[in-house]
């Protein structure tokens, strides 16, 4: 007989319950323990932040505490070192500010321009000034001044007086193209083969000395026409006798007029 289908019984196997610990690591703990303590402090400045005054004279002040001067020139800047020093521990304002640039101004009139500033921070002062040089000396009438490299005159001068070229104005103020072409003599008098004092009046540029007077003409082209003088005035003297007159008003048209003067020049 085949053998008879048996049902096997199902036995379900025996569960076992785990036992679950949670273990909570040192570092996470001084972690969490840092970020509550932040959260808590963060909270306290928050509610008393608006019981904080800070005042501006904290941060800022208007007293000068030190100075600092920076001029091309050593013995200058210590003298306005000197002069700053006595404003120490005022307070500065505008009348202080004018006060410090009119002893300079007065003492140093060439210094142009002057600027004076004041950091409320550091309580620092700073001065700067720019030096402008002599190109010449104004005589007119009784009176005698210093022609400035920026146009400007003054009663005293920076560098030497033996060094700069007289001249006769009847006026003392001169514009743009005055001062320029005074200051390309000045700079180019050692490429002329004499010396000269310059004559402006009515708008002419004379240059004269015993033996020439040179009427200078416009303001153009000033290199080429030294140039051209200085061979005018190698010929010249060759074929002339002093006094001679050179009258450039002409240039520009390719003339230049060589006659002999009979006129005392220096007058």
């Amino acid at each position: 007989m085949p053998p008879k289908n048996r049902i096997k019984k199902f036995k379900p196997k025996k569960r076992y319950k785990l036992n679950t610990t949670t273990v909570i690591n040192s570092k996470t703990g001084i972690i969490v323990f840092s970020l509550m303590a932040f959260l808590f402090f963060s909270i306290h400045i928050i509610k008393n932040i608006s019981k904080i005054k800070l005042s501006g004279k904290t941060l800022f002040s208007n007293t000068i505490k030190s100075s600092k001067v920076s001029i091309p020139d050593i013995e200058i800047s210590n003298i306005i070192r000197e002069i700053s020093s006595n404003y120490r521990n005022s307070i500065f304002n505008k009348e202080i500010q004018d006060q410090i640039y009119h002893e300079i101004k007065d003492k140093f009139p060439y210094l142009d321009p002057v600027n004076i500033n004041f950091n409320k921070i550091t309580g620092n002062l700073n001065i700067t000034a720019n030096i402008n040089k002599s190109i010449g000396i104004i005589k007119t009438g009784k009176e005698s001044f210093f022609l400035l490299e920026n146009g400007k005159i003054s009663p005293i001068s920076y560098n030497k007086q033996e060094e700069l070229m007289e001249i006769f104005a009847n006026k003392k103020d001169f514009d743009e193209k005055e001062v320029s072409l005074i200051k390309k003599f000045y700079t180019n008098k050692k490429q002329l083969p004499f010396d000269f004092k310059i004559i402006i009046n009515d708008n002419k540029i004379l240059l004269i000395n015993e033996n020439l007077r040179i009427n200078w003409g416009s303001f153009k082209h000033f290199d080429y026409k030294l140039k051209r003088l200085k061979d005018v005035l190698n010929d010249a003297t060759q074929k002339l006798s002093p006094p001679l007159e050179i009258d450039l008003r002409f240039f520009e048209d390719g003339k230049i007029i060589v006659s002999q003067s009979q006129l005392n020049l220096i007058k």
